[in-house]
């Protein structure tokens, strides 16, 4: 295989990996926030209540940074598409550095895991 279209087809993977990991984390966070939206309710303290609406808040967010992380993909797929028609372009955009998706795909995983780990403490002590 030319080693350029290896290099393409890797990047191509590794967008698809990451549109679906975050279409599945919309997903996730749909269902925290519906859970949350049952909970906050009266027989809940108010500390909960407040912690629970931060939660809510933040899990919005977080779907706002899926939204967000999805466009960048999304146009870097569709500069490559555009670049791999001209001559030599393609190469110069296999070379271009994506560490500022990885970094905010990383922010992201990382911002999401301490909203699930708070979530499950106020579940912890509701028992």
């Amino acid at each position: 295989m030319d080693p350029i279209q290896y290099q393409l087809d890797n990047l191509q993977f590794e967008h698809s990996l990451w549109l679906n990991e975050l279409a599945h984390a919309f997903a996730e966070i749909s269902i925290y926030q519906k859970r949350i939206k049952i909970m906050i309710e009266p027989s809940f303290s108010t500390d909960d209540q407040e912690e629970l609406e931060m939660l809510l808040k933040g899990f919005t967010e977080q779907k706002s940074a899926i939204t967000y992380i999805k466009n960048q993909i999304l146009e870097n797929l569709v500069d490559i598409r555009k670049k791999a028609k001209l001559n030599g372009a393609l190469k110069a955009v296999l070379q271009k550095d994506h560490s500022e998706i990885k970094e905010r795909l990383i922010q992201f995983r990382n911002e999401l895991n301490e909203l699930r780990n708070r979530f499950h403490k106020i579940i912890e002590w509701q028992k």
